[in-house]
């Protein structure tokens, strides 16, 4: 092969544009999996944060209407309604001044798919809520 013939195949492939796309869905795939796994990940930690908000208000009402007679009871009634969604969840629930208090605190870890949240700085999903009581 000669140095002309080498020069003219390579002058050749640079022309060419077949492959250019393929080059370019292989350097933007990994962005696309990232956005999609930031999103679903989110979608999973919203809606176990929405789910959690309905228990702790539906505790706090039975304890402002009677219904649970004591903090440690409210207490027990979360956790137990909790039961499928996270082993280690943290209630804390004070009823004092005619106002029924709770914090659950979850890991962030045990309401999402891929961690993706805890990697940047999401530790742990708080729900809090409030409750005059009526009694």
């Amino acid at each position: 092969m000669s140095a002309t013939h080498l020069k003219s195949r390579f002058s050749d492939f640079l022309k060419d544009s077949g492959g250019n796309v393929s080059i370019e869905f292989v350097l933007w795939l990994p962005l696309l999996v990232a956005v999609i796994t930031f999103a679903a990940d989110t979608a999973l930690y919203l809606s176990m944060k929405a789910q959690v908000m309905r228990i702790v208000q539906d505790a706090n009402r039975a304890a402002s209407i009677g219904r649970l007679t004591s903090a440690a009871a409210t207490e027990t009634f979360i956790r137990s309604a909790l039961g499928t969604y996270s082993d280690s969840a943290d209630v804390t629930v004070t009823i004092a001044n005619s106002m029924v208090t709770t914090l659950v605190e979850i890991p962030t870890g045990e309401v999402t798919a891929t961690n993706v949240l805890t990697a940047i700085g999401v530790d742990t999903m708080a729900v809090f809520g409030e409750h005059l009581t009526e009694i």
